[in-house]
């Protein structure tokens, strides 16, 4: 791979060094909650066992509906009226 040679002023220098750690941590904060997710997961189903292929398509037709909900702004609209009245 080619490589780029060049002179960058000191306090370029210090952030270019600091980017592929904070990358590296920006990376593992993200996957920190798909972790907790696929742990809570696998807990669910050792307790309850797998979902049968009826259960599957029931959580994602009310999947479909809340992403429906929420791309037209219906389900925004309804809790902050909610909030409003309590």
């Amino acid at each position: 791979m080619p490589g780029v040679q060049g002179h960058l002023p000191e306090r370029l220098c210090a952030a270019a060094s600091e980017l592929p750690q904070e990358a590296v941590q920006r990376e593992l904060r993200r996957r920190r909650p798909m972790a907790a997710t696929d742990r809570y997961l696998a807990d669910l189903i050792g307790e309850a066992g797998k979902p049968t292929v009826e259960e599957l398509a029931g959580a994602e037709a009310v999947l479909r509906g809340i992403q429906g909900r929420v791309r037209t702004g219906h389900l925004i609209s309804r809790c902050w009226a909610s909030t409003r009245e309590g």
